[in-house]
């Protein structure tokens, strides 16, 4: 039997998400700096998209993140321009831009992936505030039921 999830459930979920989300951000920002590409740290959520979906478009990553066209473009062309991915032009549909990452690029998501973990291994379950921001993990997954790669 399925739990029924309560608007006081929305709403805890909210609030431990950009928690977590401001709290993982800092870390990543933080620690990135020992990865062999030299991005920024509005790409490095990107950088991590791009190697854990398949086939991304640049129409895909403005949906996702709520990006405007120039947004997107100028984003993508930075992590292009270090080297991380690659844009190719779909040839059935000029309009579509595939991203593929480079094998610098595989290179960096493997090492953001391990910051990642680290980040999540790193709660101290007897820390209220680290308590709260696995809890909110858990609870953004459960919800949104996130499939595993």
């Amino acid at each position: 039997m399925e739990k029924k999830i309560t608007k006081n459930d929305v709403i805890l979920t909210v609030i431990q998400s950009r928690a977590v989300l401001t709290n993982l951000r800092d870390y990543l920002v933080e620690h990135a700096k020992t990865i062999n590409v030299n991005i920024k740290p509005e790409q490095i959520f990107l950088l991590l998209a791009l190697g854990y979906f398949d086939d991304l478009t640049q129409e895909k990553i403005a949906s996702y993140y709520g990006y405007d066209r120039a947004t997107t473009s100028r984003v993508l062309t930075r992590l292009s321009d270090v080297g991380a991915i690659e844009i190719t032009i779909d040839q059935h549909d000029k309009r579509k831009k595939h991203l593929d990452l480079t094998k610098k690029g595989k290179a960096a998501y493997e090492e953001l992936k391990n910051l990642l973990y680290k980040w999540y291994e790193g709660f101290d379950t007897n820390n209220e505030l680290d308590e709260s921001l696995k809890e909110g993990v858990k609870n953004l997954h459960d919800k949104l039921n996130i499939e595993g790669k």
